[in-house]
């Protein structure tokens, strides 16, 4: 789990220690995959499920995906976890959004993917079990390829981009 917390702050904190640099780029991707990743594993880090799957051998994905460092750190104060997790989620979305801007990311792809981020972290909120629930599944599955063939067509834009772009 300390693999997990270090990269957790790691994402919270990364436009605050780093300048401007091509590892920008890097860590938006990183960014961009673990939401992804996550979208394959009913909304948990493969982190997490591996660290799971050391007490438990026949942990499914998404069995309870609200169970995380923060509570392990501080069970039973619910009001700290989730003023915890509201903080971290903020600073991960500043981060991001912040690196994008300094990169000139466009907005239209910048914003999407926040909007999707709040959006499924809410949808997790409201399952206790998601992975058992259809409807999550659905919704998870459309903002699953939602994420691809906003990937794609980033990569597109971008290599189109450089194409044009005068030596």
């Amino acid at each position: 789990m300390l693999l997990h917390v270090v990269g957790m702050i790691f994402m919270a904190t990364y436009v605050f220690l780093f300048r401007k640099s091509a590892f920008d780029y890097v860590y938006l991707a990183i960014f961009y995959v673990i939401l992804l990743h996550w979208t394959f594993l009913n909304g948990e880090c493969s982190i997490a499920v591996l660290a799971k799957r050391v007490n438990n051998p026949d942990y499914v994905a998404g069995q309870d995906v609200h169970l995380d460092d923060v509570r392990t750190a501080y069970p039973g104060h619910e009001t700290t976890i989730l003023i915890i997790n509201f903080i971290k989620n903020g600073l991960f979305l500043l981060n991001f959004y912040l690196v994008c801007v300094r990169n000139n990311i466009p907005a239209v792809f910048y914003s999407t993917f926040v909007f999707i981020y709040i959006f499924y972290l809410w949808l997790l909120s409201l399952y206790e079990y998601p992975y058992q629930n259809k409807s999550f599944l659905i919704v998870q599955e459309i903002l699953k390829y939602t994420l691809i063939v906003g990937l794609l067509m980033y990569l597109m834009t971008w290599r189109k981009k450089r194409k044009n772009a005068k030596p």
